[in-house]
This record gives structure tokens, C-alpha cells and sequence, in this order.
């Protein structure tokens, strides 16, 4: 983090208490000739996990990438985590 490598988003409920965290790695894709975003980890607390929280990371990901003018978003899992897959996919 002290070399600015990674971006990190995080999560708070209503009462200010982190609940998630989304770290994503700007790096140079040389097929697109840009900047793009890779999606690393993605946490969040299965009491939140229910309400939307890793919808709304990806959404807060996928803003910060338009707005910083990112090409696009690589997200991958685990080929077993079918909960992270769906989400992705959606």
C-alpha cells in the first residue's frame, strides 16, 4: 500500500463498522494498450454477504474504474467458488 501498487475499497454498515473489502491492482494491458483494473480479493462478512454487499463493491469498483478512465475490469476466482462466479457474471 505505501507504494500506491494496489487500490483498496472498503465496506461499512449503517453503524460505521467495516463489513467488506474489494483490492484491485492497476496494471498496462499491452493487447488493449491501456490501463486496466484486475479485481484481486474480494471479502465480505457473510451477515452482509445476503444484502448485496459484493454486488455493490463490484459496482463501486466498476465506477471508479469509469471514472479514472480504466479500459476495463479482469475478474477471476477459483474455479470451485461458485457463489464469486455468479456474482461475476451478473
Amino acid at each position: 500500500m505505501q507504494n500506491h501498487e494496489s487500490i483498496i475499497l472498503v465496506a461499512e454498515n449503517t453503524d460505521k463498522k467495516l463489513v467488506g473489502f474489494c483490492q484491485v491492482y492497476p496494471i498496462f494491458c499491452s493487447v488493449a494498450a491501456a490501463q486496466i483494473l484486475v479485481v484481486y480479493d474480494l471479502f465480505v462478512s457473510e451477515t452482509t454477504s445476503k444484502f448485496g454487499a459484493g454486488r455493490a463493491h463490484i459496482k463501486s469498483v466498476a465506477d471508479y474504474a469509469k471514472t479514472n478512465h480504466y479500459a476495463r475490469l479482469d475478474l477471476s476466482t477459483a474455479k470451485n467458488n461458485l457463489k464469486a462466479q455468479a456474482l461475476y457474471e451478473s
